[in-house]
């Protein structure tokens, strides 16, 4: 409920509820506007003299005005009891319009954002002319692979071509341009034949010899034919007389034949594999084009997102206020129930009856206030309980962190659990470490980071001291300071912020050597580093990867620090090296689907969310920190506890 709703609810609940109502009605302010409206001849003090406010009952005032003149009195005690009623609705009704205004301004607000999310996520696509950026990305690629299997399927072809080619020109160098013919005097059948037989065996010879080696079994048996050919040619021809004649050698013929067609192809591959080069660059160029802008692509369509889910909030918000504020005009718990006149004339005041009437009308009234206060509950949609958190995540409350009287050092608040162990607050600390080790236990180290929906959830402070509390327990623990667009750690800790993550990942150092002991032992921080413009760029290199399995090896538990993961891409370029993640949330505040947004993005990379702290509990919503503190207090003769360390071997040894 809003504070005018409260400030009446504890005015009805104090003993003197009505003593309080009655110096209202006799103020100056109620009688003096009296005075001014109908024109009286008299002052505030002088009408207040006149004027009598006595207790009839636990719940009923009688007002009564003393005067000469009997139509004036009645004039005047009307006057000032209606005057009273609508001060009084009006201090009812003055929060809500307040809050009216402020949700309609905030609409506009919301509006606006939308309305900015929306052009610039126009923009970007026009600018790049972008229609559905995955299936564009889908098509270049597809093509770009298709392109590039066709040129190695050419360039495959064309070294083929080429050592085809070589075969022939060797084969011709050896192969004379004409040949000798001896010729018997007389011709026979035979003799034809035989000459067409080792003709067409050379000419096989020579097809083999450009696919094949010598050593083919082909090329061995074509060779044996061949050569017994020639012995039965030799034979022949020797029994007749023979002349010589010079002709073109066919054999070199054919090859040269042979070898303008494997010259025409190795050019015709040549020019295709420079079409293909040739489109291939123009498809990665576009590739490269769209190097970025997938990412971007993401952040402005979930900036314009979240800004319409912002203003469905807003506005269903608007619609309950508005419910509310017409509650509170359309009635006053405050009623009249017998006005001065005609049946109740100033010299005859009918007790009995309008006792009963009175106490009818504060029984309804009363039933009103009590609807009004439901309603006013059932419209705060804050998260204000566990219950609403574990409803609203479908996750584990495993730490419930108390609201601090005041605004306590942020430094100083990171190392809760080292300075005061025995305290409350580091107690909700412990609880958190406890389910840490129990979700862990079987694991030989383990990679968590801490991931919030919004910025000043508290989750710098709730890893520190969870990064204390397991090193407190025996534990090798190393915090890595993420936030690289604004480091805190180091200021906490109070070491170096440098050499730290962004010296490790460029190279500059390795990462023994940037690991700073803390004056926790078992602790060590590597701090941010050097001051980089381009954070997401430096997390997403390969380098990362590398880093994270170096620090495994160093340590039973690396904790990541990082920024809201929906303002900085850098906690989802964290992300896919960690075992584990947890949600730190916040009391108070209006959900709006960002934290939501965050599981999903975490589930997208299978990154387990282990469950949810909740920061910023009042100390009267939370029945331990009563008990804490008085159990505290019964043992305070025996000095301040410290950290039960229980004698369990470390995670290496559970293993």
């Amino acid at each position: 409920p809003n504070d005018v709703v409260q400030e009446r609810d504890d005015l009805i609940g104090r003993q003197d509820r009505l003593k309080t109502i009655a110096t209202i009605l006799t103020s100056p302010a109620i009688l003096g506007d009296v005075i001014q409206r109908h024109g009286l001849k008299t002052t505030p003090a002088d009408l207040n003299d006149q004027l009598s406010v006595k207790e009839m009952t636990s719940q009923v005032l009688r007002v009564s005005y003393k005067d000469q003149d009997p139509r004036r009195a009645t004039e005047v005690v009307n006057a000032v009891v209606d005057r009273f009623t609508s001060y009084y609705g009006e201090l009812r009704s003055r929060e809500a319009r307040k809050q009216l205004s402020l949700l309609q301004k905030e609409r506009g607000e919301a509006e606006g954002a939308l309305q900015e999310a929306g052009s610039r996520l126009e923009q970007f696509k026009r600018r790049g002319n972008i229609s559905s950026l995955p299936d564009q990305m889908k098509e270049s690629l597809t093509r770009s692979g298709q392109l590039e299997q066709e040129r190695n399927t050419a360039e495959a072809r064309f070294r083929e071509v080429s050592a085809q080619l070589a075969t022939v020109q060797t084969q011709l160098a050896t192969t004379p341009a004409t040949r000798e013919i001896k010729e018997s005097g007389t011709q026979t059948a035979l003799l034809d034949k035989l000459r067409l037989d080792v003709s067409e065996l050379k000419t096989s010879l020579t097809k083999e010899l450009a696919i094949h080696t010598e050593e083919h079994p082909s090329v061995q048996r074509i060779q044996e034919q061949l050569k017994e050919a020639e012995g039965r040619l030799k034979a022949e021809s020797g029994q007749m007389l023979t002349t010589t004649r010079v002709v073109a050698n066919p054999d070199r013929e054919a090859l040269q034949t042979q070898l303008r067609g494997l010259r025409n192809e190795r050019d015709g591959l040549q020019a295709r594999l420079g079409t293909l080069d040739s489109r291939l660059a123009t498809f990665e160029a576009r590739n490269n084009s769209y190097s970025g802008k997938d990412v971007e692509l993401a952040l402005l369509t979930q900036r314009y997102q979240l800004a319409e889910q912002r203003l469905t909030a807003v506005m269903g918000r608007l619609g309950q206020i508005q419910n509310v504020a017409e509650l509170l005009t359309s009635g006053s718990p405050i009623a009249v129930v017998d006005r001065a006149g005609g049946s109740n004339p100033p010299y005859d005041l009918s007790q009995g009856r309008t006792v009963k009437l009175t106490a009818l009308a504060f029984i309804l009234s009363l039933a009103f206030c009590v609807a009004l206060t439901i309603a006013l509950e059932m419209a705060d949609r804050r998260v204000k309980s566990v219950e609403d958190v574990q409803d609203l995540m479908q996750l584990p409350v495993v730490s419930v962190v108390p609201k601090l009287a005041g605004r306590g050092n942020a430094g100083k608040l990171c190392l809760t659990t080292e300075n005061d162990p025995a305290g409350h607050l580091a107690e909700s600390y412990h609880f958190l470490a406890n389910h840490v080790l129990r979700q862990t236990w079987t694991r030989e180290s383990s990679v968590l980071m801490g991931v919030t929906g919004r910025p000043g959830q508290g989750a710098t402070t709730a890893l520190s001291n969870l990064a204390v509390a397991l090193a407190r327990a025996g534990r090798q623990v190393v915090l890595v300071e993420a936030d690289l667009r604004r480091p805190f750690l180091h200021e906490a800790f109070s070491v170096g912020h440098k050499p730290g993550l962004t010296d490790v990942l460029k190279a500059q150092t390795d990462v023994t050597a940037a690991l700073a002991p803390t004056r926790v032992d078992n602790l060590r921080l590597l701090a941010g580093g050097s001051t980089v413009q381009d954070p997401w760029s430096l997390l997403w290199s390969p380098r990362m990867g590398e880093v994270v399995e170096q620090l495994r090896s160093v340590a039973d538990y690396v904790i990541f620090n990082v920024p809201s993961a929906t303002v900085f891409a850098d906690a989802l370029c964290v992300a896919p090296h960690v075992d584990g993640a947890i949600l730190v949330m916040k009391t108070s505040e209006l959900p709006t689907g960002a934290e939501q947004q965050v599981r999903s993005w975490l589930e997208d990379v299978n990154v387990p969310v282990m469950g949810v702290v909740l920061n910023g509990m009042p100390t009267r919503d939370m029945e331990s920190y009563d008990f804490h503190r008085n159990y505290t207090a019964r043992r305070a003769d025996q000095g301040t506890p410290v950290l039960a360390t229980p004698s369990l071997p470390s995670l290496r040894e559970a293993a």
